[in-house]
Order: structure tokens, then sequence, then C-alpha cells
């Protein structure tokens, strides 16, 4: 596991820093580091975290099973994120985009609606896509994902 898959693990937990490092028995201090990058993440510790998100073989009945969360990331900006929580897991940015110039609406500002955008419907895109898993390779099963997502965005009212 890499300091980026860990950090977009953490934001996909919708737990702050210091309550995910109490969730899988660190210091916040040690979470840092291995954010960072400082301290690599051990096979034992990735496996234990990746247990928290369904990724045992035997599922962990305290979690919740949802595949997708809609939600705002940290503050100030509060920016937009989706989250698939089941394989292939990935978080991305979600932009809201002005209909007739097709750029994003000021207050998403600053963007990149460039970088790993996947799906554009309406007046969302989904951008910035960090994988958690390996993408899907076949175009067919890619384009169903983020039928799927956008779809969740607007039963979200988004």
């Amino acid at each position: 596991m890499t300091p980026t898959e860990l950090r977009a693990l953490v934001l996909a937990s919708t737990l702050s820093n210091s309550a995910f490092a109490r969730r899988i028995g660190m210091t916040p201090r040690n979470l840092r580091r291995l954010l960072s990058g400082e301290q690599s993440i051990g096979a034992r510790l990735a496996d234990d975290i990746l247990d928290l998100f369904g990724a045992a073989d035997e599922p962990n009945p305290w979690l919740p099973r949802d595949r997708w969360i809609v939600g705002e990331g940290p503050p100030p900006e509060r920016r937009e994120y989706l989250i698939h929580t089941a394989a292939p897991r990935f978080v991305a940015r979600v932009l809201a985009m002005d209909e007739i110039s097709g750029e994003p609406e000021p207050d998403e500002l600053p963007a990149d609606p460039l970088s790993g955008v996947v799906y554009a419907s309406g007046d969302s895109l989904i951008c910035e896509v960090e994988w958690i898993d390996r993408a899907p390779s076949d175009p067919v099963a890619l384009a169903r994902l983020m039928d799927e997502a956008a779809d969740q965005l607007e039963w979200d009212g988004c």
C-alpha cells in the first residue's frame, strides 16, 4: 500500500486523521508518518486497513456495506467527493459545471477537470480519480461503473 492509497482510504473512511489513527490502533503522529511516506506501511497493517473497507475474505459485521458514498471533504473548502467502496474502489472529485460554458463553477476552483475525467453528465463532472484498486481495463465495464456513479450523484440530489 502506498501513501497515496492510504490518503484515499482515510478520505473514504470519512473519519478525521485522528479518528482514523485510533480506529487502526495507532497514534495520529504515526499515521502522519505513514501518510508522508516517512514510515513504510507494512503488509500486516495494510491488510488490517483493507479489512476496514470490507476487503477481507470474511466481512467485518461492524462495517456498513454501502457501495457508494457521496459527501464533502474537509473544511474550509468542503469539496464534493464520490467514493466507491466496493472493488474496484476509487475516490473522485465531483465538480459542478456551468452548462453553458462547460467550465467548472467558480466556487469549485481550484480543480483539474482534465485529469482523470471519466464521466461528464449535465452539470456534474467526475474527475481527479484516485483508484485504490486497479481501474477496469474493459471500456464497457468502466463505462458501466461511471454510469452507476452518475446515477448516485443524481439520486443524492447533487
